[in-house]
This record gives C-alpha cells, sequence and structure tokens, in this order.
C-alpha cells in the first residue's frame, strides 16, 4: 500500500511540474495519461504472477 501511495504521490508532483514548470497544457497531459493509464494497470493489477508457472503447469497436466 506504501508503494502505491508513493507512486501516486511522484505522478502527481511530476504533473504538476509539466503544468507549471514547463507549460505544457493539462489536456495534453490527460489524453496521454489516459493512454498510459490501461497498459500501467494491466501491469499493476496483474503484478506478473503465475504468468509463465501456469502455463507451464497446464502443459505437463496433459
Amino acid at each position: 500500500m506504501k508503494r502505491n501511495l508513493t507512486i501516486c504521490s511522484v505522478a502527481v508532483v511530476l504533473f504538476a511540474i509539466a503544468i507549471f514548470i514547463f507549460k505544457v497544457p493539462a489536456n495534453t497531459i490527460l489524453v496521454y495519461g489516459a493512454i498510459l493509464l490501461c497498459p500501467l494497470m494491466h501491469l499493476f493489477m496483474m503484478d506478473h504472477r503465475g504468468h509463465g508457472e501456469k502455463s507451464a503447469e497446464d502443459h505437463s497436466k496433459h
């Protein structure tokens, strides 16, 4: 849980820096954020658990 809070805090700080220091339009950040959100959520939710192990077990049973 602490790791997720750290990641979210860093993301908010980076977005604030991009908007206020580098003058990147907020809608640009939101569009690219939405595009990156899907694969990032997939990685965090799956957490790299059992992809290779499951398929190896399934093949050995048959």
